[in-house]
């Protein structure tokens, strides 16, 4: 619990690569971007990313930062996030 800007590289650190990461805080562009790019880098290939709350009223960030990195994504009804990385 507590800041992701603080608490999420400590996690990361821990950990040799990640399977699943879901994005469920702060809904900021700012923030969420921080977070999957953050992540991104331990994201194994097969890996999944998550995203609660995309839509044009929270955010779109995970669907500009999957147009980034090229990952192929899908919203579901205006609400979950998901990417593959391949």
């Amino acid at each position: 619990m507590g800041d992701s800007k603080k608490e999420l590289p400590k996690l990361l650190n821990s950990f040799d690569v990640v399977d699943v990461f879901f994005h469920d805080s702060l809904h900021t562009e700012e923030h969420i971007l921080f977070e999957l790019e953050s992540v991104f880098p331990k994201l194994r290939r097969g890996g999944y990313l998550l995203a609660d709350d995309v839509n044009e009223y929270w955010s779109l960030a995970f669907v500009d930062f999957c147009k980034k990195h090229r990952l192929p994504c899908f919203v579901f009804g205006s609400q979950l996030g998901i990417a593959k990385k391949e």
